[in-house]
């Protein structure tokens, strides 16, 4: 991706609309510091980068997002839903109450991310890194996870509802407090003290 060189390109409601209504692809454009709410479905965006952007509240469901970085970026509430983010990056971004349900996240990077109660449901995830993040309260249900490489992140009261979590390795994170189905427990890499926490769901007492 080539857009550190590019200078920030005015407007991107207008420019996300007019290559929509072209069906064309918005691609290599650099976007900074503006602030819109915007639905806009099906949206195709290749290389783009966006850098202090306040998209809060914004809809893109069934989307594709192709190489593009998001740093420094509010996309608390906005609806992603279906849409499929390949080798994304995302840099201290909030998405707190974003709908990623239905979403393929394949070969994702997210860094220093805050994605409190964010909705995970029937989610596909693939050879994805998680460093840092905030998962708190989100809701993985249904989804189905493949390689993914979790450092330092938050888990803290979210819900694994028959989410298989076989070879996710939450030792370096926080799981107090998770709802998980037993079964999909299997094949989970845990600390001592995270299995003892994992016991109380079962109604084991540990002495």
């Amino acid at each position: 991706m080539n857009t550190e060189e590019r200078l920030p390109q005015p407007g991107f409601a207008a420019c996300l609309q007019e290559s929509c209504e072209q069906d064309a692809v918005l691609e290599g454009m650099y976007f900074k510091k503006e602030t819109a709410c915007i639905r806009q479905e099906r949206a195709d965006l290749k290389g783009c980068r966006f850098e202090g952007m306040r998209l809060a509240g914004s809809a893109f469901p069934k989307s594709f997002f192709m190489d593009t970085v998001f740093s420094n970026c509010d996309l608390s509430n906005v609806d992603f839903s279906g849409s499929l983010f390949r080798r994304a990056i995302f840099t201290d971004c909030r998405m707190e109450g974003t709908d990623f349900s239905e979403c393929v996240i394949e070969q994702v990077q997210m860094q220093e991310c805050s994605l409190r109660f964010c909705s995970f449901q029937q989610t596909v995830w693939k050879q994805t890194e998680c460093k840092t993040c905030g998962f708190a309260e989100s809701l993985f249900q249904q989804s189905r996870i493949k390689k993914l490489q979790l450092e330092g992140c938050s888990f803290l009261r979210a819900e694994f509802l028959n989410t298989p979590l076989a070879g996710v390795d939450f030792t370096g994170c926080e799981i107090d407090g998770i709802r998980v189905v037993p079964g999909d427990l299997r094949g989970a890499i845990v600390t001592a003290m995270q299995a003892v926490e994992l016991s109380r769901l079962f109604g084991l007492i540990v002495r």
